[in-house]
């Protein structure tokens, strides 16, 4: 079942499906930190309200707002 990356329950693996957006900057940032198609990643922790996500993919942790873990489609 796809899902927004930012609506994963903290612990849970999933693997990363594709990057929703038309702006290639923000792919391409995305990317470079290891959001690729076919990647595990796992929701380490998630701030209150609008803050970041903490999550773990290839090895390290990364934070990333929680607008841009709301183009990341996962399947869980």
């Amino acid at each position: 079942m796809k899902k927004k990356l930012s609506h994963i329950d903290s612990s849970t693996p999933c693997i990363v499906s594709s990057i929703e957006t038309e702006d290639l900057d923000l792919m391409e940032e995305l990317e470079t930190l290891g959001f690729i198609p076919g990647t595990v990643v796992k929701v380490i922790n998630k701030s209150f309200l609008s803050g970041p996500l903490t999550v773990f993919l290839r090895g390290a942790k990364v934070a990333i707002r929680k607008g841009s873990a709301d183009i990341i489609s996962v399947t869980a």
